[in-house]
């Protein structure tokens, strides 16, 4: 049965992946000044802006995080951050940074449908009714079968990788 107030949580997840996803795009601005003309290159002024509005956003975003976990439905939240975040990055790489220049008019509407296509996905599952059925109790005696995906594993070495490692041993209790 879904919850009295489901589609105010789900709302403050989605804000919560628009926090991230500018925390994201500041770090990406910075980053690319820097590479381009060093630490000393960086303007004082838009810089601690970047910097204070980054961490501002990521306050806000756990603050969101927290609030939407505490009523809505775990599911639901995380895949209203998992949309809206890249989703954001993407709109402000198109839009403030003009990294869309040279693509095709199909390029684009592609791009469009999967977007629309993830948004769906996440409104379809936020409307599910969440209930056990009978037939469904006996599966949940089972042990929980777990995907974790992700671009690298173990044996690389890099933070991805190493977290994935924990995040799997820790949920096999292991």
């Amino acid at each position: 049965m879904a919850r009295k107030n489901e589609p105010t949580y789900n709302a403050v997840a989605t804000a919560a992946g628009v926090a991230y996803g500018t925390v994201s795009v500041l770090t990406r601005a910075i980053a690319g000044r820097i590479r381009v003309s060093g630490l000393a290159g960086l303007p004082v002024g838009p810089t601690v802006f970047a910097v204070a509005g980054g961490l501002a956003a990521i306050v806000v975003g756990a603050v969101c995080v927290q609030q939407a976990y505490a009523g809505g439905r775990a599911d639901t939240v995380l895949a209203c951050q998992t949309v809206s975040d890249p989703l954001i990055g993407v709109l402000f790489g198109v839009f403030l940074f003009h990294e869309a220049t040279g693509g095709t008019p199909v390029t684009a509407l592609g791009e469009l449908a999967c977007g629309a296509l993830a948004t769906a996905g996440v409104l379809v599952l936020a409307r599910r009714q969440t209930s056990v059925q009978p037939h469904r109790k006996q599966a949940m005696d089972r042990p929980l079968r777990i995907i974790i995906g992700a671009d690298t594993f173990p044996p690389d070495i890099n933070g991805a990788a190493r977290f994935g490692h924990q995040l799997a041993t820790g949920l096999a209790g292991t």
